[in-house]
């Protein structure tokens, strides 16, 4: 099952929402700096999308990762709809 996993970033606390093909949550989490490094390394993850901010490229350039990809997007623009 391809999962995509949708973050919003912050300075220590970050909300992450996977979901599977058909747009279906399937869980919602809010993680600090170190566990999310942990999530993704415990998880086999499709796709990666995050809001395009400041913090953004260096999340985008850690998740390039094997099997990670970062399309960001546009503030405000919810990627799991």
């Amino acid at each position: 099952m391809a999962v995509t996993v949708s973050i919003d970033l912050a300075k220590t606390v970050f909300e992450l929402a996977a979901a599977d093909e058909m747009g279906r949550i399937l869980e919602r989490r809010r993680v600090s700096r170190r566990q999310l490094e942990q999530y993704f390394a415990n998880r086999s993850v499709g796709k990666v999308v995050m809001e395009a901010c400041g913090t953004a490229h260096y999340w985008g350039r850690w998740c390039q990762a094997p099997c990670k990809t970062d399309p960001l997007t546009t503030p405000g623009i919810d990627p799991l709809l």
